[in-house]
């Protein structure tokens, strides 16, 4: 990816990609997506800033796609199906190993590398598919934390991609495909991945599964800014009018008022006691909240669960 897109989609999404007000976000079912809202509301998880590494890429032909430079058709999600190797080890390897293969973008839960341009094509999925898309690479990652990070990046960076070359929305095996999906409908490669990669993690990790539909949902949902719709901010189910002094039986966490639901501490740290509950709401995951006071200044969201009668 050339530095200048980058730089251009971090200002015009600044701000927005996480909430709209004006857009309105089905609610996903998938525990993975879940665990990822959780993370950005309550642990302020963000995509990670892409580093360049295009000034490395000297040694990379530089072909047009079928219909022209700068015009890819789609994305390829790949995996490396190394479980032991690093990003920057796998980068280099790339480089002394371009004429074999080479992708255009490296990605892991911490980190976002373009390391060839996006406007020419790379060497990843076979002759047809090289002709029309940009391709990605995930590393393995080996943590529950790790891999929904991952898949924040790499969806963001596929939202980002789909903007700047005009390609629309998602769509499974138009706009975004696996390495799979390649093999199994477009031929000339044969691999599977990253299948077999998602649904080890996800059964692993979150008892569930999670596969491309759930990752064309993510993408759509951070290209129209409305990922965390419905999500950050409790609905009110009821707004308790009695004076009712309860206190917290065990610690926990306090959150504040805003979309985001930013942690400001627990109940040991805000020295919350006796509390009075001024509004109890649900997540869109099933979590009950209250909304706190204490001598009539409001604390926060909390975890009704935590709460209990003096």
């Amino acid at each position: 990816m050339k530095l200048s897109k980058f730089l251009f989609l971090a200002s015009l999404l600044s701000g927005i990609w996480l909430f709209n007000e004006s857009a309105q976000a089905d609610l996903s079912s998938n525990l993975v997506i879940q665990y990822i809202q959780e993370g950005i509301a309550r642990k302020s998880w963000q995509p990670v800033q892409e580093e360049n590494f295009l000034n490395r890429s000297g040694m990379l032909p530089r072909n047009n796609y079928r219909n022209g430079q700068g015009r890819p058709e789609g994305i390829v999600i790949h995996e490396t199906a190394n479980p032991t190797s690093t990003i920057y080890n796998e980068i280099s390897y790339m480089y002394g190993h371009w004429q074999s293969a080479f992708v255009h973008e490296f990605v892991d839960a911490n980190h976002l590398v373009g390391v060839a341009n996006t406007d020419y094509l790379c060497w990843g999925a076979g002759t047809i598919a090289n002709q029309r898309f940009i391709q990605v690479e995930q590393l393995e990652v080996h943590s529950k934390d790790d891999f929904a990070r991952e898949q924040l990046n790499l969806a963001k960076f596929t939202a980002d991609q789909l903007s700047y070359y005009g390609l629309g929305m998602g769509r499974r095996r138009a706009t975004i495909w696996s390495h799979d999906d390649v093999s199994g409908v477009l031929g000339g490669t044969n691999h599977s991945d990253p299948v077999s990669y998602w649904n080890n993690s996800a059964s692993n990790w979150f008892s569930g599964s999670y596969n491309m539909d759930d990752f064309i949902w993510l993408v759509n949902q951070i290209k129209s800014a409305t990922l965390m719709r419905g999500y950050g901010l409790p609905s009110i189910i009821k707004r308790d009018t009695q004076t009712r002094w309860l206190k917290f039986g065990r610690n926990t966490e306090i959150f504040d008022r805003s979309v985001a639901g930013k942690v400001i501490g627990n109940s040991t740290t805000l020295s919350a006691k006796n509390v009075t509950v001024k509004e109890i709401g649900t997540l869109s995951n099933g979590q009950v909240l209250a909304l706190v006071s204490q001598n009539n200044n409001i604390l926060g969201w909390t975890d009704l669960t935590a709460l209990i009668k003096i």
